[in-house]
């Protein structure tokens, strides 16, 4: 059976067409869970991710989103599981607000190595905030006047299910995946207003540490990472490195947006402790329109909670945990 399901991701991933652009973020190792699902439990312990990303800030429309996650290992039902909650908005005008669930397995491929698969079931609900849209009929060309249009905005109002697939291969130092998010749209007619977009996610990332004589002193820890995200709208790929001292980190990351020809740098800070960390990052873009360079922004802090009993498995992914 578990091998069957793997088929299935395999072959529905080859085979989506994308059309639009989904929710991003820069912080892609620390929001393993968006990033892929199948992270889930990797940490052993129960933990908590939020964070809250605005675009062309200082320019009036903005685009902002609150995300959330939490997931662990159910010793009871020997699965991995978690959860998410997400609040998109986007121009101030469409809004989208969902929740979805999350399982995962493990597979022992070879000693060391690891195949994880995954899936992700949710609901999505999002409206159009008409009170900040003006249409041609509301216009009158010889008085100063804003009329009451008559567009019909009967599909203001949609309610979505959500399906992603996802697969990870990972041992202790490396991680490769890739997600079919919002595979569904596939299947279903396509609509300009629809919020939720099919889109493929490749990445992948590790965990190193140099050191001189094995002292603490002279130690780094070096989290590189590659996210490609495969969208018409919203194609692009970033590569990074975040490099940890003590608890602070700090990183900086290129990213490539083919559909726009823009290109951006993004520099992370971050305080990491044994529960929680939080991190901080600027997109500074490079070709931008408007002379606002710094105009996207995005916090996080995860927390990892206690837990009295822990798995007796391969050691959990370094990298995302970064």
């Amino acid at each position: 059976m578990n091998w069957r399901f793997l088929c299935f991701v395999f072959l529905s991933c080859a085979s989506v067409e994308l059309y639009a652009q989904s929710v991003d973020f820069s912080q892609t190792p620390s929001n393993y869970i968006y990033t892929n699902p199948a992270f889930a439990g990797n940490n052993n312990c129960p933990t908590l991710y939020t964070s809250y990303r605005i675009k062309h800030f200082g320019e009036g429309n903005l685009f902002s989103t609150n995300f959330l996650s939490f997931d662990n290992y159910a010793a009871s039902l020997n699965t991995d599981i978690g959860f998410t909650l997400v609040h998109d908005i986007q121009n101030s005008i469409f809004q989208t607000s969902g929740m979805s669930a999350i399982v995962a397995k493990d597979i022992l491929i070879a000693k060391g190595v690891m195949l994880k698969y995954g899936l992700g079931l949710g609901y999505f609900f999002s409206n159009i905030n008409k009170e900040n849209l003006v249409f041609s009929d509301m216009i009158n060309p010889f008085t100063p006047e804003i009329g009451t249009s008559g567009e019909d905005l009967s599909t203001q109002k949609q309610h979505l299910y959500d399906i992603e697939p996802c697969l990870l291969l990972y041992t202790y130092n490396i991680y490769v995946g890739v997600t079919a998010k919002h595979i569904q749209e596939y299947f279903r007619k396509q609509s300009y207003t629809n919020p939720l977009h099919a889109t493929i996610s490749i990445h992948a990332g590790g965990y190193f540490e140099t050191s001189r004589g094995a002292s603490l002193r002279y130690l780094f820890q070096w989290y590189p990472h590659l996210n490609i995200c495969i969208a018409p709208s919203s194609s692009y790929t970033q590569l990074g490195m975040r490099v940890q001292k003590n608890v602070f980190e700090f990183g900086v990351a290129f990213r490539e947006n083919f559909s726009f020809n823009a290109e951006s740098f993004i520099f992370f800070v971050g305080l990491v402790q044994k529960k929680y960390k939080f991190a901080y990052n600027c997109d500074i873009t490079l070709n931008a329109r408007k002379q606002n360079y710094w105009n996207t922004h995005e916090i996080s802090f995860s927390y990892t909670f206690d837990c009295k009993t822990q798995r007796k498995k391969l050691g959990a992914v370094q990298s995302p945990r970064g």
